[in-house]
């Protein structure tokens, strides 16, 4: 993560990725609505509810830079599939989190998910990709011999895929394949999608890093193209 601080301004085929972890000191329930406080609420676990509330806030203080408006102004709109977005903008985002880390992408007028999952200590991941991932992926992620490793390079290629064009886990997890490979920072990681709507070579897909001692976490990030450049940034470096 760039650690410089500068002035962060937004261009078409940017894409922009955001992470912060968890910090309990640092939520903020005013800038939520009354709607975002009230599910985190239904959450059963005291820490998941103010985890939530934490990427909630991150989030809009994060959109409040590209909006121009504050944190609490900002009006979120859900899309057909449960997609959200901020009407009348062309900025785009998504967001994720899991265990300690948030992630969010944001772009101008292109869709883009992003995934972060935390590695689970006693995840049957093997039995997960037989069932849920295509035949190819399972194949490559068994024989590989950073199994785990490229078990989560795939689920967060295509969570972050789904996310990005909108219609989540409906569209089904083998309806197209990526690569579990690590690949160079120029290829992307969609190998083909069944679904003639959608052009595997139309999407750029990519693992990315969420920083430095955070070797727990894998994420990824998927953007329609052209994609010109991707920057990250440090929540906590530019909102402290």
């Amino acid at each position: 993560m760039d650690n410089h601080k500068q002035i962060i301004s937004l261009c078409a085929g940017d894409v922009h990725v955001w992470r912060a972890f968890f910090c309990a000191e640092k939520k903020s329930e005013a800038v939520l609505s009354a709607e975002e406080l009230a599910l985190a609420k239904r959450l059963v676990r005291p820490m998941d509810q103010e985890k939530s509330i934490f990427a909630r806030t991150v989030l809009r203080r994060v959109l409040s830079h590209y909006l121009s408006i504050s944190p609490e102004q900002i009006e979120f709109a859900i899309g057909e599939h449960g997609k959200p977005f901020v009407q009348d903008s062309d900025v785009q985002f998504n967001l994720s989190h899991s265990g300690d880390c948030v992630l969010i992408g944001v772009t101008q007028n292109q869709p883009i998910g992003v995934d972060v999952e935390c590695v689970g200590p006693k995840q049957d991941y093997l039995a997960l990709a037989k069932r849920f991932f295509s035949k190819a992926e399972f194949a490559a992620i068994q024989s590989s011999e950073k199994s785990v490793e490229a078990f989560y390079r795939c689920w967060t290629r295509k969570e972050a895929f789904l996310k990005a064009i909108g219609l989540g886990l409906s569209f089904g997890l083998s309806n197209f394949e990526v690569s579990v490979s690590e690949i160079a920072a120029q290829e992307s990681a969609l190998l083909n999608v069944h679904d003639k709507a959608y052009d595997a070579s139309a999407w750029l897909v990519q693992s990315v890093s969420v920083g430095e001692g955070a070797s727990s976490y894998y994420a990824a990030i998927a953007a329609h193209l052209p994609v010109h450049k991707v920057f990250y940034y440090d929540f906590f470096t530019y909102f402290c």
